[in-house]
């Protein structure tokens, strides 16, 4: 036995009055009255739901057609184990219809750049944030910004900033 839902896709409400007809394809020889490879049909009630005996006392497979007035039809497989009730939900889609795009976002590739560049720079550390400082440095001197006294201020100021930072772990560790 096979249990059918049927829904508009759209909207999810139950849809009433649509058919489904199903082929059942037995696996063994202990069948039901319908028969081996009988064809069943039904039709939705007011809460979308039908019922369709597959014949196969021990299993099987099955393939169904779902078709409704003012819907694509919508075609499928299933298969059931011994003496068991499968349960089949299908979203019916109303015909022509489109379903909702996901706005564009022009600045996505450049939004996802920088929280690539942002995330490198936390997992890398200190370190990546002064190499990046020492590149932006150099790039200025080479325009004629700085110069070699400036740079090597910078460089001594950083450098005992981050002695500072690495006597302070020190101490941490030892207490």
């Amino acid at each position: 036995m096979t249990k059918y839902y049927v829904y508009d896709l759209s909207t999810g409400f139950a849809v009433v009055g649509a058919e489904v007809v199903q082929k059942s394809y037995c696996s063994g020889s202990l069948t039901f009255s319908t028969g081996p490879n009988q064809i069943t049909s039904g039709v939705t009630d007011s809460s979308g739901e039908v019922t369709l005996q597959t014949g196969c006392a021990l299993g099987g497979s099955f393939s169904y057609t779902v078709t409704a007035k003012g819907y694509e039809t919508f075609s499928g497989s299933g298969s059931q184990g011994s003496f068991s009730v499968s349960s089949v939900t299908v979203e019916l889609t109303p015909a022509g219809y489109n379903p909702p795009t996901q706005p564009t976002n022009p600045l996505g590739s450049i939004q996802n750049a920088f929280s690539g560049f942002t995330s490198w720079l936390q997992s890398a550390g200190l370190y990546a944030a002064i190499a990046l400082v020492a590149i932006a440095i150099i790039a200025l001197v080479a325009m004629g910004t700085f110069s070699k006294t400036d740079v090597e201020g910078i460089f001594n100021a950083g450098k005992n900033t981050l002695n500072k930072l690495k006597s302070k772990v020190k101490g941490d560790k030892k207490k």
